[in-house]
């Protein structure tokens, strides 16, 4: 029996461990995707243009990254640095925002998301 007591107890502390804040609630800061420019910004309205997405926070301690366009998740993802990514997008009409969304494998998971500017703009033609 004191076995497993003693088995619960490592267990209790390393996962009081895991957020990193000596007992307390604060999680670890991630830093937010930013998009800076979308290379090229506009395409058919049947999708799949390859785009090239430049910006920062896309990679650094990253569990998943992903793309949407117009709130519709873009396919083909290849992060290639923090600062660089391609994707296709999907298909779509007018002029969209585009995000990259982030998860950190934290406890629990976290999401960053690019926030809405005029960088990350996609038209469809």
């Amino acid at each position: 029996m004191k076995a497993k007591l003693l088995l619960v107890g490592v267990l209790a502390v390393l996962v009081a461990g895991c957020g990193g804040g000596g007992g307390g609630s604060s999680q670890p800061s991630h830093p937010t995707p930013t998009i800076t420019s979308i290379t090229p910004n506009n395409g058919p309205k049947s999708g799949g243009t390859g785009i090239t997405i430049v910006g920062s926070g896309f990679k650094t301690n990253a569990f998943s990254t992903g793309v949407t366009v117009g709130g519709v998740n873009a396919t083909n993802i290849t992060v290639n640095s923090d600062s660089n990514l391609v994707c296709k997008v999907p298909g779509g009409t007018g002029t969209v925002d585009v995000q990259v969304v982030v998860e950190y494998l934290t406890a629990p998971v976290t999401t960053g998301k690019s926030a809405l500017t005029d960088a990350d703009k996609f038209t469809y033609n």
